[in-house]
């Protein structure tokens, strides 16, 4: 059986020994006791989810649209400047999930916070993962399709720099864009 060099090293096969024969002899050191212990086991030490030792940051966000005389608009907000992650960047909204909310219930909270607007999830169309330099780590997130109900803009001024033409819903057609 013939592999290639990828998978040999995958199956930690030496060059020319083939998968088959390397499983055969791991499985025979392993009847034998000499079991070799792999570096992703856990030896019965990894945390569970009981002990509350590996807690994650979770974000959600929205991408929502209303319609204003007949054509889709969509919100944006310019983050102020003291903020510590993207400031003076546009964002659609969004943010952390609390304990005890559901993706939906805490997507529906950040946009009231930060844009005063009830909004409406229709369903998720990506997830993503906001990078972190220091330390070092990944933030993970699902971002949601919404529609937002009537209302004007109230902007949370911790969180976005004060109204301008483009702390709104934008006046851009989305029909026909490509892009």
């Amino acid at each position: 059986m013939n592999q290639s060099p990828q998978m040999s090293k995958m199956l930690g096969a030496e060059a020319g020994v083939s998968g088959k024969a390397e499983l055969v002899r791991r499985q025979a050191k392993m009847k034998k006791g000499e079991r070799r212990i792999h570096k992703h086991e856990h030896h019965g030490a990894a945390p569970i989810r009981e002990e509350g030792r590996d807690r994650i940051e979770v974000h959600v966000a929205g991408v929502c649209l209303r319609a204003v005389n007949g054509r889709w608009k969509l919100l944006a907000a310019k983050r102020t400047r003291k903020r510590s992650l993207f400031p003076g960047k546009w964002e659609c909204g969004g943010g952390q999930v609390r304990r005890g909310e559901d993706f939906i219930a805490a997507l529906k909270r950040q946009m009231f916070e930060e844009f005063g607007l009830d909004i409406h999830p229709l369903y998720p169309i990506e997830t993503y993962a906001i990078p972190i330099p220091q330390p070092p780590r990944l933030i993970p997130g699902v971002r949601y399709l919404c529609v937002a109900n009537a209302g004007r803009v109230r902007l949370n001024k911790k969180e976005h720099t004060l109204p301008t033409a483009g702390s709104k819903f934008q006046s851009r057609s989305l029909t026909g864009s490509g892009g």
